[in-house]
């Protein structure tokens, strides 16, 4: 593939205009890690999908760190030298799945995510059966960060194979961070959020808002949003292992890649979602203070 390739977003249309033959989501759960052997406290996760994968016919692979420069290498080589030079391996993780997402198409699922096999199967097929092109995993912060756009998470996304969204996201990840949002131009220079903006969350968010507008793909290749309390069901501070009644995933500890930049802002995150309890603490918290000045004052 080609530089001029990455930007020929309705590469599966007819030329008259009519709908591109329907293209059902591939049967392939993509997981990856650094070598074949997963950490004990992602096993879970691993074994579960193995399980899924042989009650329903699906293929399980589990991608390695060789694996996944090999495909960026083979199928598009173009990007190699940007994935080479990311300084966070990470960046390199997010990215791969853009390309293994377009190139085979299927499931791909983080290893702190672990499936309840029957929900997940009922998920996976009521979109399969919607003919979507991509559906994407909203995140459990979406309600307190919608001001900004970020509702969406990378860590669990099921596609179709050739999915034009994908070109559009690999359009979003040429772009340097100098470009684009107010916070992307202020925070991008700590590691947390070259990460976030830089390869994750905010390059699917960004490509998303931008496809949105995009009337024709939108109608022939649908991305649509996967209701979170189904997969991000749970927030990084409640207790692990994590789940809800309705979710089909249950939640492991995760995060293994966050760094201290990211530190501070968990706790701005946390007060965010609990802002009304925090609110109340600082009233209680004022109103004492008042109490006890005017009790000094009657001194």
């Amino acid at each position: 593939m080609d530089n001029d390739d990455t930007y020929v977003l309705i590469d599966s249309e007819k030329q008259d205009g009519s709908s591109p033959k329907s293209c059902r989501i591939p049967k392939i759960i993509h997981q990856t890690w650094e070598t074949s052997d997963v950490p004990e406290h992602w096993k879970q996760s691993e074994q579960q999908w193995r399980l899924f994968c042989e009650k329903y016919g699906y293929e399980y692979k589990l991608w390695t760190a060789s694996d996944r420069r090999e495909l960026v290498a083979k199928k598009h080589p173009w990007f190699l030298p940007i994935f080479d030079a990311y300084k966070q391996n990470i960046q390199r993780v997010d990215t791969w799945r853009y390309f293994v997402l377009y190139d085979e198409g299927g499931f791909y699922c983080d290893l702190d995510i672990v499936p309840k096999i029957d929900s997940m199967h009922a998920l996976i097929q009521f979109y399969n059966d919607c003919n979507v092109s991509v559906a994407i995993a909203k995140s459990a912060t979406a309600n307190d960060f919608k001001s900004q756009g970020e509702v969406l998470t990378n860590a669990c996304v099921i596609s179709q194979k050739h999915a034009p969204f994908w070109k559009m996201v690999w359009s979003e990840l040429r772009k340097p961070l100098s470009e684009g949002s107010w916070t992307r131009r202020t925070l991008g220079f700590l590691p947390y959020f070259q990460v976030i903006f830089g390869t994750g969350p905010g390059i699917l968010n960004q490509a998303y808002t931008k496809y949105c507008k995009t009337d024709t793909l939108m109608t022939m290749h649908p991305v649509v949003q996967i209701p979170c309390e189904f997969i991000s069901c749970g927030f990084e501070w409640d207790p692990k292992p994590f789940q809800t009644p309705e979710s089909v995933t249950i939640l492991l500890a995760g995060s293994s890649w966050h760094t201290k930049s990211m530190k501070p802002f968990r706790y701005v995150s946390y007060a965010i979602h609990y802002r009304e309890f925090i609110m109340i603490i600082i009233i209680v918290v004022l109103i004492l203070l008042i109490i006890l000045i005017l009790l000094c004052m009657k001194r």
